[in-house]
């Protein structure tokens, strides 16, 4: 499984080797707002597919940031959605240098990642953890 979604990842990268900087624009562009289409018609899995193959041809921060939203709260996968929100992070990592604010929706939003994956790490923990007596011999 894991040498498909490798090939998958590489053929995606290289399909998009040849194109000018503005054929991917372009293309990102499109992907960008064909996933727009598909959220306004709540279809969430094809938004998240067009929006991950735009950030793939152009990294732009805020795509990050949607996926990392999109992933939390609707498709409720609380760890797809801390991974975006680490590239999220890792693109904004200059602009935060010069000064840039980040959004209070952006705390907002780790917060509740960071809630959610703590609820299911005490959920397994408990689940995991068997407590015995011990009797008298």
């Amino acid at each position: 499984m894991r040498a498909i979604a490798a090939f998958t990842i590489l053929f995606a990268y290289t399909a998009y080797a040849d194109d000018s900087p503005d054929q991917r624009r372009q293309k990102a562009e499109d992907a960008y707002n064909a996933g727009v289409d598909a959220y306004q018609a709540r279809d969430y899995e094809t938004t998240v597919l067009r929006w991950e193959e735009a950030y793939r041809l152009r990294d732009v921060p805020e795509v990050a940031f949607n996926i990392a939203k999109l992933r939390f709260y609707k498709l409720d996968q609380p760890y797809a959605a801390r991974s975006w929100m680490r590239v999220f992070m890792r693109a904004m990592k200059y602009r935060l240098t010069q000064g840039v604010m980040l959004p209070p929706e952006v705390e907002d939003l780790s917060t509740a990642i960071a809630s959610e994956i703590l609820k299911d790490y005490e959920a397994q923990a408990s689940k995991d953890v068997k407590i015995t007596r011990r009797g008298k011999r």
